[in-house]
């Protein structure tokens, strides 16, 4: 294999008996005890170095965590509810009458992170558990597009897209990652027009392209798994098929079949190129938008993503097309975007950057590549391409090698990156391998004022300034001057080995979303933790705040709809931006509102008291959405209020959601004709105590009557009263 093999290497660290304990590390916001989330046990962290990396292809199986096609099937199917996007999409599916499959990446990022789940669970590997609380961050890259496949009509798969949408626009908490569906049996569009696609299923145009087996791949996010776990001498045993008796995972090449390359190369950690004579055929080959080195650099992308291995054929053959490809025959502007978006994902997307490099040096493709670009326009694919990994050693071995980082008192070091996806590839290791590029001399760009080497700050805070912030726990047994280099503050890394990444979190919850709304204060997280900030913001997803809302929505305990209420009044907050980011948080109250908007038509009270109640909290900016305007919903309240039919206990919610809801209030209540002296004064006492209540808008009608009122004696002046009773 090329480089090192991600499961070869943990198996061996696991062989080893001493372990490595770090205490974690706490920090605490000025506002809320936030836990960063570190390694509590990672074992043998650093006494393993001298295990040199391979140059083999394959690994033989038996070197490799064994785990059963049943075991990792079962596992795939447990979890699918553990992610909420796919079991809203599951729910919306099955209300459809409809199957609906994850597909390519999207399949192949998902059954890898149930993989390295469940060799990590059955203690096969030790792996960063924290990584595997299956949130959409955490399993995706945020440059990743996300596919999604129905058996059912174009017209029926739009519809089905646009109910998603309404859901959520986007997968993450922001606009990077995009998504889309697809049909099984059926064309999408026309070919050679804006947003055409193939059908999967016996359609030449996408059987004759080359390909590659994760390329392939499906995963049924609808089905469920039959109770047994029975192998059948027929074919994939029945833990690994639905209800239907089909697959749940399934092969694209093979879709009746007994073959499923794709499950057989994610067991073995193994990706299979497909390479086919009729390529050429196709129409989009035909038009030069799909030239053979986009299916090597795809296959490339996926291997380095999930660190899989290439038989020596397979390799063989992306050599050959890599050796013929010339740069300069790209004309057809669709496929040099293509490979330039593409090639920008052989770095950022893997997890072994150092391995890449490697791969890509050795197939003569990143030099060819970065003729099509521009290296010096940062964050261009040319200049990812252009950088360099910091590469692996032995530890503690050169001619000048001198003290260690126990004896010096290096035991923490900080790097600031300049963006959020570079944190992210960072970080993406799930053994806490650096996956880091160096800066180097003579390039302005890289700011390498002391020499090449990954720039690194004693400490826990670095003085880039960014805030994004990754820490380090360093090899106690690295030397300077043969892993590393000081000046000053400044610890300058030459070997990947010195370091783990120390894996940390901010853990907000709603709780502190409603504290922070509520003392209308700003958070207070450390400067540099401004990056932990934004990893924590982008798990608010629309998908996951919406299931919080509904359990609450639908809970039949009254704490449950307090915590609603509360939770809908912090969303109005602007500081809650801090947390959700404002389309999530717009996209939030627009879902919610639909969910609500017929309980008004219920015969049942209880409904209409909590829709008022609901309503309120979010009425700016349902307006704002011209989803419910003011002028409508206060002659709603009103029409309540005059009605001789409305019970005195609606009819008091109704007054007290007009007195919070609209600050000209007054001249809405005509109260004397529709109710009696003890109905006013019933409400007037408890409004009295609103001071005291857990609702804020009460609470703050309250603060702002008495500053009116306090005025108003200071002026001498006349105060209207709080309520009038009169026609």
């Amino acid at each position: 294999m090329w480089g090192i093999s991600f499961l070869r290497s943990h198996v061996d660290r696991a062989l080893i008996k001493n372990q490595l304990w770090v205490a974690a590390l706490l920090f605490s916001s000025g506002f809320t005890q936030a836990a960063m989330v570190d390694f509590n046990s990672c074992q043998d962290l650093f006494l393993n170095q001298n295990l040199e990396k391979t140059s083999r292809f394959e690994t033989d199986s038996n070197q490799l965590p064994q785990i059963s096609e049943d075991d990792l099937v079962q596992h795939l199917v447990d979890k699918i509810d553990h992610v909420v996007e796919f079991a809203y999409i599951r729910d919306r599916a099955r209300e459809m009458g409809l199957r609906v499959w994850l597909f390519g990446g999207t399949a192949s990022s998902f059954i890898h992170y149930v993989k390295w789940d469940l060799v990590t669970s059955k203690g096969l590997m030790s792996l960063q558990k924290d990584r595997f609380d299956y949130d959409f961050t955490n399993i995706f890259r945020g440059t990743q597009d996300i596919d999604i496949v129905v058996d059912a009509s174009p017209s029926i798969a739009h519809e089905f897209q646009r109910t998603i949408a309404q859901r959520f626009p986007h997968f993450l908490g922001f606009k990077a990652t995009q998504w889309e569906v697809r049909t099984l049996r059926h064309r999408m569009g026309l070919p050679g027009f804006f947003g055409f696609k193939e059908s999967l299923l016996d359609d030449s145009d996408f059987f004759w392209q080359n390909t590659d087996s994760h390329s392939v791949g499906m995963v049924e996010i609808t089905g469920s798994v039959a109770n047994s776990s029975t192998e059948s001498s027929q074919g994939p045993s029945q833990a690994s098929r639905t209800v239907q008796g089909e697959p749940v995972i399934r092969d694209l090449r093979n879709w009746n079949g007994n073959k499923n390359v794709f499950l057989e190369d994610v067991l073995k950690n193994r990706i299979t190129f497909f390479r086919s004579s009729r390529h050429f055929e196709t129409w989009r080959a035909k038009a030069g938008e799909n030239p053979e080195i986009l299916s090597v650099l795809r296959i490339l992308v996926k291997a380095f993503q999930y660190d899989l291995e290439f038989t020596q054929q397979d390799f063989d053959q992306l050599r050959l097309i890599a050796d013929e490809f010339n740069p300069a025959t790209v004309k057809n502007p669709t496929a040099l975007r293509r490979i330039q978006e593409t090639s920008k994902k052989l770095v950022i997307h893997a997890v072994d950057i150092e391995r890449a490099i490697n791969v890509l040096d050795e197939l003569g493709l990143r030099k060819k590549l970065m003729t099509l670009g521009n290296p010096a326009h940062q964050d261009s694919f040319a200049w990812w391409l252009n950088r360099e990994p910091l590469r692996s050693k032995p530890i503690g071995v050169g001619p000048f090698a001198g003290l260690t980082a126990r004896e010096l008192g290096i035991d923490i070091v900080a790097h600031e990156t300049n963006s959020v996806g570079a944190m992210e590839s960072i970080t993406r290791s799930h053994s806490g391998e650096p996956n880091v590029l160096i800066s180097r001399s003579m390039r302005a760009d890289e700011s390498a004022s002391f020499g090449d080497g990954f720039y690194t700050t004693r400490g826990r805070v670095s003085v880039r300034g960014t805030g994004l912030t990754i820490r380090f726990r360093v090899n106690p047994n690295a030397r300077e001057k043969a892993d590393f280099f000081t000046f000053g503050s400044m610890v300058i890394f030459t070997n990947k080995k010195a370091l783990t990444v120390i894996p940390e979190s901010l853990s907000f919850g709603w709780d502190d979303v409603i504290a922070l709304s509520e003392a209308n204060q700003r958070l207070k997280v450390h400067y540099s933790d401004q990056g932990l900030l934004e990893k924590q913001r982008r798990r608010f997803t629309t998908a996951r705040v919406m299931k919080d809302l509904d359990l609450l929505l639908f809970s039949e305990l009254p704490k449950d709809f307090e915590k609603l209420v509360r939770i809908l009044n912090a969303l109005n907050n602007s500081n809650v931006s801090q947390l959700i980011a404002p389309d999530i948080r717009k996209k939030v109250i627009e879902n919610f509102f639909i969910e609500i908007m017929k309980l008004p038509e219920s015969s049942n009270e209880a409904d209409i008291k909590r829709y008022i109640q609901l309503v309120g909290p979010l009425l700016k900016n349902l307006d704002e959405l011209n989803l419910l305007k003011f002028e409508t919903y206060a002659e709603y309240l009103r029409g309540l209020i005059e009605s001789r039919s409305t019970s005195p206990e609606l009819r008091k919610q109704a007054v007290f959601e007009m007195i919070l809801s609209f600050k000209d209030y007054q001249k809405h209540l005509h109260l004397k004709s529709v109710m009696s002296r003890s109905e006013f004064y019933e409400i007037l006492t408890e409004i009295a105590k609103w001071h005291l209540d857990s609702n804020v808008r009460k609470r703050r009608f309250i603060e702002d009557f008495d500053d009116r009122w306090v005025e108003a004696i200071e002026r001498d002046e006349m105060m209207t009263p709080m309520i009038p009773y009169v026609d």
